[in-house]
């Protein structure tokens, strides 16, 4: 992932950290640490926990009605390859 994906990656995470509450979802909180974990230093993560990670924070986005954060989200899984399929977004 190029360096100007990680800086819209690191804003949509913002975006969806204040639209969906970590309080009431604690799983946003753990997708955000790996997020960020791969921002900060990207050749030492794994991609497929990554993936996982922006994959789920996406579906929490949906689920709660923040459609254009789960877009960008899943424009981002599509980004790092095969492991969401076509998007349940219209």
């Amino acid at each position: 992932m190029d360096r100007f994906s990680l800086v819209v990656l690191g804003s949509t995470l913002e975006l969806a950290m204040d639209a969906l509450p970590h309080d009431q979802y604690p799983r946003v909180a753990a997708c955000a640490e790996i997020i960020r974990g791969y921002i900060g230093s990207p050749h030492s993560q794994d991609e497929n926990q990554l993936r996982q990670a922006v994959t789920e924070l996406a579906d929490l986005a949906h689920q709660n009605r923040q459609y254009k954060i789960s877009a960008r989200l899943k424009d981002f899984v599509r980004q790092l390859g095969n492991g969401y399929g076509k998007s349940s977004v219209a």
